[in-house]
């Protein structure tokens, strides 16, 4: 999605600046339009097609480099009870209060008359 992204923001920042040039020349505002269409539809498969392959490039060049990311295991409960404060509320955190009849304090702000 990123690809895209760059690739759509590239040819529409070179489609801008010909429509530009071509309005500063004089130019048709058919022919205009042509190049404009011209230059955006060439600069985005470009820009796509040039991602590509620099992300190939580094992906083989840096293959042992590993994204830091943690593996979730949302299929087994091993070890998840014990860490929950949710499902374990012995592990809660100090400064957490839950919300109780006893310590609720008016939460609106009304004139009473």
């Amino acid at each position: 999605m990123l690809k895209l992204r760059i690739a759509l923001l590239l040819a529409l920042a070179v489609a801008a600046l010909t429509a530009i040039v071509g309005l500063v020349q004089g130019a048709r505002p058919l022919t205009v339009l042509y190049r404009v269409a011209i230059t955006f539809a060439g600069f985005s498969l470009g820009g796509y097609v040039a991602f590509l392959v620099v992300e190939a490039y580094y992906r083989r060049r840096f293959a042992d480099v590993k994204p830091k990311r943690q593996n979730i295991d949302i299929i087994s409960k091993d070890g998840i009870i014990e860490n929950d404060e949710l499902l374990n509320p012995a592990h809660a955190s100090p400064q957490f209060s839950p919300l109780t009849p006893d310590n609720l304090t008016q939460s609106t702000t009304k004139d009473q008359v």
